[in-house]
């Protein structure tokens, strides 16, 4: 092995250097292209997560993040156990459907709360907002962007705060 590397000229050695250079440059060509994709696939990615805003009258909202519009929104009924001085009260949350969402853009929901099985009448809904808003829960939002791809919205509530605690794409239904 030694004699064959002592025995190349300097031409060897160039053209040798060239294809270390070239394969070089080809991987770092890869991990960018990867790179640029996965940018601009977060760009189609619609962020919608739930709000719940207002003064006295509390109401759930619905905003989109994102720089893309959102489309064909689903949210699935939430199961909320309140406290009300020690008693745990379950709760149902079921929302209405959100045909497209602009973006940077919110909407106010159209929601029903059961209790017991019990719809709670819609003048008593406030009340049990301000319970739900400081109540810790989990709820998912199925959506899709303008492509038609759809994506599920991971939202939590801790302490009144809600975020997005994760962004997942779904795989086509017929595939």
């Amino acid at each position: 092995m030694n004699n064959f590397l002592i025995g190349l000229s300097l031409k060897d050695w160039l053209i040798l250097l060239a294809l270390i250079v070239l394969l070089f440059s080809i991987l770092k060509i890869r991990r960018l292209k990867k790179t640029i994709t996965e940018d601009v696939l977060t760009r189609l990615m619609p962020e919608v997560s739930l709000l719940i805003e207002g003064g006295m009258d509390k109401e759930f909202y619905l905003k989109n993040h994102s720089m893309t519009i959102a489309k064909n929104i689903r949210i699935e009924e939430a199961n909320i156990d309140i406290d009300d001085f020690g008693f745990k009260i379950p709760l149902k949350v079921i929302f209405s459907r959100v045909d497209s969402l602009n973006p940077l853009d919110q909407v106010k929901l159209d929601y029903q709360i059961f209790c017991r099985g019990n719809e709670i009448m819609p003048e008593e809904k406030s009340k049990f907002l301000m319970h739900i808003l400081f109540t810790d829960f989990d709820c998912r939002v199925n959506y899709e962007n303008i492509e038609n791809k759809t994506f599920c919205s991971y939202i939590v509530n801790r302490k009144g705060k809600f975020s997005i605690r994760e962004i997942s794409q779904q795989k086509p239904k017929d595939a």
